[in-house]
């Protein structure tokens, strides 16, 4: 099924045609890179998205951006975590996101479990949100949104300009996919344009939305990511065996 973000668009800017009757659309489920360097109207593009489309969330990593938008569609507009949850740890923060799903905390500790194993946040459940690096603060505010009804999530991952974010949103991706949910990640660094779990690649250029396909190495990469967690718990089993039988023979 297509999922269609946006109807005809010419975006402009002096002589500069930024967008010249561009629409975009996505398949349900998939995830498409958006990369151009035109940081400021290509978040006026996202803006545009998200006014014309209600089924959508958009998350926005720069907390200075669109703040005019923000008090009117506080539940649609989504910034980084804030600095009035630093006392919260990230279970905590999860269960006050968390807290319209009509479940019992039970249940809500369950939902939460499983979205810090696919986010790959497992050994940051106790930690306090001041303590978390920017961009594991920038994976738990998209975790913080994977219960959400709305179909499709677009990440401004725009304010990224080290690659060095690559894994964390590698891991966003892959588990808003896993959850069923259409993902467009914006970005101006080309490395984070080939993100494991992305199907498309969108350059922006002249005027145009040219595509790309994603190198096959994202892929293999994916295979990395996804089974990342898997790992993880088989080491701590076998520690936690070879613990256990030491324990055994000290007795």
């Amino acid at each position: 099924m297509i999922e269609e973000l946006t109807g005809s668009i010419t975006l402009k800017k002096g002589d500069e045609v930024f967008l010249d009757n561009v629409s975009l659309r996505l398949n349900r489920g998939e995830a498409m890179a958006l990369y151009g360097e035109n940081v400021s109207l290509k978040r006026l593009f996202l803006k545009i998205i998200a006014s014309q489309k209600k089924d959508l969330v958009l998350l926005i990593e720069d907390d200075t951006i669109l703040a005019d938008i923000i008090s009117a569609n506080s539940e649609r507009y989504i910034l980084r975590t804030s600095v009035l949850f630093g006392a919260f740890d990230v279970t905590e923060y999860l269960e006050y996101k968390f807290s319209h799903l009509q479940a019992s905390r039970t249940q809500k500790l369950n939902i939460i479990k499983d979205r810090l194993s696919r986010f790959g946040l497992e050994r940051r459940s106790h930690t306090k949100l001041k303590n978390l690096s920017l961009e594991e603060a920038a994976l738990l505010n998209i975790a913080a949104q994977s219960t959400t009804q709305k179909k499709v999530i677009i990440i401004d991952a725009d304010s990224f300009l080290d690659a060095s974010v690559k894994p964390f949103l590698e891991r966003a991706v892959i588990a808003l996919k896993s959850l069923g949910y259409t993902v467009l990640l914006s970005v101006c660094v080309k490395e984070l344009s080939e993100c494991a779990g992305v199907d498309r690649i969108g350059v922006i250029e002249n005027g145009k939305i040219i595509e790309l396909t994603p190198p096959k190495k994202t892929y293999a990469s994916q295979k990395s990511v996804l089974n990342s967690s898997l790992i993880d718990k088989i080491k701590r089993f076998f520690l936690k065996f070879i613990g256990s039988s030491k324990k055994r023979i000290g007795d």
